[in-house]
């Protein structure tokens, strides 16, 4: 499965591709039961389809599934940052002050990659104080399947200054907060804010119609 995670990450999957499970054995040198049984594990995990009781089908892209995985990441990451404030030590708040700069410094460089793995790398932060194991576990899968279904959103951030802008804003807000121990400050700027649907749905669309594109250019075949 995290060879087929892997693959939908990178968009070497990409949605709306047919799995080529006969491919997919004779690469990995394994029979196709496990793969089946991975894929069975993707179709819960809402990234496959399938189609007809032989067929995967990866799953496409629609604006309604981005807008309830924001919101279900805004929901339980709030309330895990709730959780995890006036817990967080002041050497987790320099280290998330050290983010910050390294932030800035990864967009002023073009470097949208290492930018976005500082931006989760904070996140983790702010909720690592959360003790509530099952929500935290819950949070991790949503927000992975999220960044594999935006495996290149790193070019709309680097398309898109304003977006930058307000993505920083929050995170020095959400700072703020923690240092002022401000716990319902801090969980409405998470799911308010920061995760709401509405406030990144210009962003989110752009990011649709691109995917659009793509996926109409690609091959139906997969491997």
């Amino acid at each position: 499965m995290k060879y087929l995670k892997n693959m939908l990450a990178t968009g070497d999957l990409r949605p709306g591709t047919e799995i080529n499970l006969s491919m997919l054995s004779t690469t990995l040198g394994i029979s196709r039961t496990p793969i089946r049984e991975a894929l069975i594990q993707l179709v819960k995990d809402g990234l496959v389809d399938i189609v007809s009781r032989r067929k995967f089908v990866i799953k496409k892209l629609t604006l309604e599934n981005l807008k309830h995985l924001y919101f279900m990441i805004g929901l339980l990451e709030s309330e895990a940052a709730v959780l995890s404030c006036g817990q967080i030590t002041q050497e987790d708040i320099a280290k998330l002050e050290d983010l910050y700069c390294g932030m800035e410094k990864a967009l002023k460089g073009n470097e949208f990659l290492a930018y976005l793995d500082m931006n989760s790398a904070s996140h983790d932060i702010i909720i690592q104080y959360c003790q509530n194991a099952i929500l935290l576990d819950m949070l991790k899968n949503i927000r992975e399947r999220l960044s594999i279904i935006l495996y290149d959103f790193h070019k709309i951030i680097e398309n898109t200054p304003e977006l930058e802008v307000m993505l920083m804003a929050d995170h020095l807000r959400m700072i703020q907060a923690i240092k002022a121990y401000d716990k319902e400050v801090l969980g409405k700027i998470i799911k308010n804010e920061h995760w709401d649907f509405d406030r990144n749905y210009p962003y989110l669309l752009e990011y649709y119609e691109i995917c659009n594109i793509k996926n109409s250019e690609s091959s139906p075949t997969g491997i």
